[in-house]
């Protein structure tokens, strides 16, 4: 509720500061110090722009395009249109996902897409059916749908980075980053709008100072430890409530009014985001666990130096004789082993066509199947059929080492999953 309020508060507060602040100079002063702010908190995962980081780089412009368009077409609407606009995102995302990331999708899948993008679609050209009574503009509109597309990419294409950064690591680059281009930008206010800084009043600055450090600073810091500590599906209910935060604060600060075309506009969006989770959120639920028989595994030179290197494992599958697992085309093998307390870079993925056997050799871990949390032990395995969204080892609760099998093995199969 405290995320969605913080995340709800950029639009409207950006609104009120961007009547006396130029976007450029105001986008540079709230990643600036935002920035300054997180430093104590991300001192190990500050970038350092070594020359293998130009990906992370350029992938990071998208999501200062996002920001800097927010701040031009604020300006031209209303701040409870473009967060609606914004619930969007998952439709979005999808949609990049199937031609960039080859994602699949099945019939609920689709009809959520297409009532998602319906909904969208209202509320952009809202205007043009109103004619403008509620305060908004299509050129506005069409700005903040335009932000959005930038975020909804850059989300997919960060999933292919996700494996060489942390999430904070990403999260300071793009602060960073846009911080760093703002700057240079920032210098066209001083031509377009000269010693714009004179006629700024108190409570503008305060809003910027607000945005700064609740909705981008402390905003992302909240999200990702939702993201750590929770569930996927309970981070992504900051989507759901922020716009209802948005029309309780618009409606003190703003004085904006909600009409019945816009809440038509809302509930399309909100029921095709609703579909399109509800199949992920399927999918995700169905699993098999169990626990191996005592004499299944030995292994060999385990208390040996350079045990992941040399390892036997001898046994049967006799428990996967039932279709979990087919012997159908070519299989991958990995071992793994992970230390107690470590920092683990693992995300939550999914196989497309794969489906995945990981056995537990030693130790214990935990995770989540789909929603559910899961814990594993010594001698337990999962099968976790095709299209599940995953993530089993988000902590080390004993130093572990275990088995992972996908069958079959398909070049480009996997993508991580927000």
């Amino acid at each position: 509720m405290v995320a969605a309020l913080l995340g709800a508060g950029a639009g409207v507060f950006g609104k009120i500061a961007l009547r006396e602040i130029p976007p450029f100079s105001f986008t540079f002063l709230r990643f600036l110090v935002a920035f300054v702010f997180l430093i104590p908190f991300s001192i190990k995962s500050l970038p350092a722009f070594r020359k293998k980081d130009y990906k992370i780089i350029l992938l990071s412009l998208l999501a200062s395009a996002n920001v800097v368009l927010f701040a031009f077409g604020i300006k031209h609407t209303t701040a409870n249109i473009g967060q609606v606009i914004y619930t969007a995102v998952p439709i979005f995302s999808a949609v990049f996902s199937f031609y960039f990331l080859k994602e699949k999708f099945d019939a609920r899948k689709i009809m959520g897409i297409v009532i998602g993008f319906l909904g969208a679609g209202f509320v952009v050209f809202l205007p043009l059916i109103s004619g403008g009574s509620d305060g908004s503009s299509l050129y506005g509109n069409l700005i903040i749908f335009l932000a959005m597309l930038s975020i909804s990419l850059y989300w997919v294409l960060s999933k292919k980075i996700q494996a060489e950064y942390t999430p904070m690591q990403i999260n300071n680059y793009f602060i960073l980053t846009t911080a760093f281009c703002m700057l240079f930008l920032s210098v066209l206010d001083f031509f377009n709008s000269p010693r714009w800084w004179e006629g700024v009043s108190t409570g503008a600055y305060w809003s910027l100072l607000f945005v700064a450090v609740f909705c981008t600073a402390i905003y992302y810091l909240l999200h990702q430890i939702i993201v750590k500590k929770a569930t996927p599906v309970m981070a992504s209910m900051i989507l759901y409530l922020q716009p209802f935060a948005t029309f309780i604060l618009s409606y003190f600060f703003l004085s904006e009014k909600i009409t019945l075309l816009f809440l038509a506009g809302v509930a399309l969006s909100f029921l095709g985001v609703g579909i399109y989770n509800s199949a992920i959120k399927i999918n995700g639920i169905k699993y098999k666990k169990g626990k191996t028989e005592k004499d299944f595994f030995e292994l060999i030179k385990s208390d040996q130096p350079g045990i992941r290197d040399s390892v036997h494992i001898f046994g049967n599958l006799d428990h996967l004789r039932d279709g979990d697992l087919e012997k159908n085309g070519d299989f991958y093998m990995k071992y793994w082993a992970f230390t107690k307390d470590e920092h683990v870079l693992h995300e939550r993925k999914k196989h497309f066509s794969s489906t995945e056997y990981t056995l537990i050799i030693k130790g214990k871990i935990r995770g989540h199947i789909g929603e559910e949390p899961v814990t594993l032990g010594t001698g337990e395995y999962v099968v976790i059929p095709a299209g599940t969204p995953n993530n089993l080892v988000e902590e080390v609760l004993e130093n572990a080492v275990g088995i992972t099998i996908k069958s079959p093995s398909i070049k480009y199969d996997t993508t991580n999953v927000i």
